[in-house]
């Protein structure tokens, strides 16, 4: 569907409640899910990882075409999309993901390690499965899977000729389209799948001053995907895909109903409220204020585009299955917009540019399943070239957003006042294996371990005449570090029964630390000398390594002979020098990233699936966690105050009905129906926990008829009650991007 969804919610419905299979008139079971999520194809419910997946029929039912649609159907993560399509963060189980840091979370698509969080909201479509793992992933899955792990895979081409069209219009003027074709060329051995998309909207949410769209949005999507098998023994699979957006971005408001001022100057702004515009002193906004609308002079602008080639090379043996991957991703994003303090009048332009290329290269080799001792063997390695760069500049010209990319603007009548740059250049490998046996029928030991370590150069790109007097660096200047972890990670299974499995594990996952702008740290000492009481204090031009240590205890359970599914876990984790964010207006908007030297997190959550009778199916989870900020020598005071971003509390209830087939003038059909109920508790945006965000309460609904001869029909509703809240906040000066707003729309499908 058009449309960052609403989400932020760690939990929005379970809404993909299991299909039901019909094997007897009545006799009926959930169904059952087949995931990878130990690198081995295994039920999902003898799998001794906290895990839940989506079947290729779970994600049509639940209309899943982007991460926030499946991540709000699941507990204990919350997703945020702030200012601008391309900036989604995955905060799970006690480990947040702020701007420009490491994703707490890896992802793999179709075996392949996405190398740049920048390219983790795109569009998706022609989708078979997707496994979402909590805890510690990293012994098998890397760096930067301390949280978890995302596994999706794609549908492969088939042997037969195959295709579907979709269509759909919905309000905020969104349409969409998207088509596949699949099918062979060599019969038996050389087979295609193409997948198109394309989506237009011109957006749901209003700038009050330029009386225009601010989410409006465009995105074209092309997947292709060739499957060589020439013997029975060896499989080629290589996959091409390309991503192209332009959104709204950098849509901010004032959560502050008074905003203070020493030395400021009044002015009335829209929605009758009078705020004054500070001197870049501290303010502090209510997150729970919804009432103060866009109104910046300028529409912000968010340019995205990824594109990826990947082969991967499968032979299998008597020794066990031998696995290539090699992959090369390109990312390259602009946004630009309004600067502070976002509202009408000209004053300043904010833009931001990225440029990213990676190639990786990943070996595997698996033994047999059919071995009391199984084991795993493998080698990874990636280097990537990223180019970043900020720049503030005097909004002389109105309304104008210019794509300042590589230099500063310093002629004209908006020259930069501000233009920072690096190249990052960063190298890393790692070696891992797992070793899994049956000690007994009924108990299974399995032991992982990896050693990851990365490597980063960081070279200043920024002219010397933007270079500030007080600064050290000079232009050209490289600086180094290096990042490294041995993850272990230990798990004993346990098959009390036929249906009831108990597990626990003991791991620990890192996410590499990195550089800050060059020159930060000289410069924000400088105003914290000069008393700038809006700088935050302890921030430096590197930021450490995350660690975590992670114990869990769990339990699956099939129930009423396959009718229920119901599974819970408890968890402890020690985070150390974990990541925060902050946004320093003061030091030209610098973007920093601190580390908090130890916090802790504890939890317990369950999940269930219910198929009431053959039609009815019924599905929910809760969640409580503790986050707690238990050391942070640059903000002792808020030391013993909340994680922000991670609700205490959050849990959801989907239920779906299907009718029986029935006659449509002459045509074979079934009807079905689906609402999904959501609960998020509140939140805070900052370690000082100044304000909390209140709890959000959501509910979608879908309905469709389906024809054998197939053709499908949909209409769907997202956030019914168009709720409205802040998904997140930049403080201290109070600003926040709010919600999306309520969508719907139908859909039209015909398979062939």
């Amino acid at each position: 569907k058009p449309g960052t969804k609403t989400i932020l919610g760690p939990l929005l419905l379970s809404v993909a409640c299991g299909e039901i299979q019909a094997q007897e008139s009545d006799v009926f079971t959930l169904e059952e899910v087949v995931v990878t999520a130990r690198k081995r194809a295994e039920s999902l419910q003898d799998t001794p990882v906290t895990v839940q997946a989506f079947s290729e029929s779970q994600i049509e039912d639940a209309g899943i075409e982007g991460m926030d649609d499946y991540l709000s159907l699941v507990t204990n993560v919350n997703l945020v999309e702030s200012q601008n399509a391309a900036f989604t963060f995955v905060n799970i189980r006690g480990l947040t993901q702020v701007r420009n840091s490491e994703p707490s979370v890896a992802v793999v698509i179709d075996g392949v390690l996405a190398t740049s969080p920048l390219a983790f909201s795109q569009e998706l479509f022609d989708i078979q499965q997707i496994e979402v793992l909590k805890g510690p992933q990293g012994a098998l899955y890397g760096r930067n899977a301390s949280g978890g792990a995302i596994v999706i895979t794609t549908k492969p081409p088939s042997n037969e000729l195959e295709g579907r069209f979709k269509a759909g219009y919905g309000n905020g003027d969104s349409y969409t389209a998207q088509g596949v074709v699949s099918g062979p060329i060599i019969e038996d051995e050389l087979s295609y799948r193409f997948s198109a998309l394309y989506k237009d909207a011109e957006g749901w949410r209003t700038n009050e001053f330029l009386n225009e769209k601010t989410d409006f949005q465009e995105n074209t999507t092309l997947r292709g995907r060739l499957l060589w098998t020439p013997t029975d023994d060896l499989e080629v699979d290589l996959r091409v895909s390309y991503s192209d957006q332009d959104a709204g971005a950098l849509q901010l408001s004032s959560s502050a109903p008074l905003w203070q001022s020493g030395a400021g100057f009044g002015g009335l702004l829209f929605g009758g409220q009078t705020e004054f515009v500070p001197g870049f002193s501290p303010i502090f906004g209510d997150y729970n204020n919804t009432s103060t609308p866009l109104q910046g002079n300028l529409l912000g602008i968010d340019q995205l585009e990824v594109s990826s080639i990947s082969l991967k090379v499968t032979h299998e043996s008597d020794v066990g299955t031998f696995l290539s991957v090699t992959s090369y991703d390109s990312v390259n994003h602009f946004q630009g917009g309004e600067n502070f303090p976002y509202y009408f009048t000209a004053n300043l332009k904010a833009t931001q540019y990225r440029d990213t290329q990676a190639i990786s290269q990943e070996f595997r080799l698996s033994s047999n399943d059919d071995k009391a001792l199984r084991w795993i063997v493998g080698a990874y390695a990636v280097a990537t070239d990223h180019y970043v760069s900020f720049n503030t500049q005097i909004d002389g010209d109105g309304r104008n957003i210019e794509r300042v990319t590589t230099a500063p603007i310093t002629s004209g009548p908006s020259p930069s006042i501000y233009f920072s740059a690096d190249n990052n250049n960063n190298f890393a490998y790692a070696f891992f294996g797992e070793l899994a046996y049956d000690v007994t029928d009924n108990v299974e030991a399995s032991f992982a371990l990896r050693y990851d370590y990365d490597e980063r150069e960081q070279t200043v790109e920024t002219p010397a005449s933007q270079i500030p007097s007080f600064s050290p660096l000079t232009t050209g200047e490289v600086r180094e570090t290096d990042f490294d972890a041995v993850q272990p990670k230990l798990t004993i299974r346990y098959s009390l029964t036929d249906d009831i499995l108990l597990y626990t594990s003991w791991g620990v996952g890192f996410r590499s630390g990195g550089f800050n702008l060059s020159g930060v740290q000289a410069q924000t000492e400088q105003l914290i000398l000069a008393g700038d009481p809006s700088v935050p204090a302890g921030i430096q031009d590197e930021y450490d390594q995350e660690d975590v240590t992670s114990f869990e205890v769990g339990f699956k359970a099939s129930l009423l002979d396959g009718r229920v599914q119901f599974n819970g876990a408890a968890y402890s984790s020690i985070i150390e020098d974990a990541y925060t964010f902050s946004f320093v207006v003061a030091a030209n908007n610098a973007q920093i990233l601190r580390n908090i030297d130890e916090s802790s997190s504890i939890g317990i959550e369950f999940d269930g699936r219910y198929a009431v009778t053959q039609n009815l199916t019924v599905s929910s989870g809760i969640a409580w966690q503790e986050s707690t900020i238990e050391d942070f020598d640059a903000e002792v005071f808020n030391e013993g105050n909340d994680v922000p971003y991670l609700p205490n509390l959050s849990g959801n209830i989907g239920i779906q009905y299907e009718t029986d087939t029935f006659d449509l003038v002459g045509v074979e059909a079934d009807a079905f129906f689906r609402v999904d109920y959501t609960y998020m508790g509140g939140i805070y945006f900052t370690t000082s926990n100044f304000v909390e965000r209140d709890p959000v309460e959501l509910i979608n609904v879908r309905a469709g008829l389906r024809l054998t001869n197939g053709w499908e029909l949909t209409a769907w509703v997202d956030n019914l009650e168009d709720t409205e809240y802040n998904v997140d906040s930049v403080n201290p000066i109070g600003l926040v991007a709010f919600n999306q707003k309520r969508a719907y729309g139908l859909e039209m499908q015909k398979d062939f």
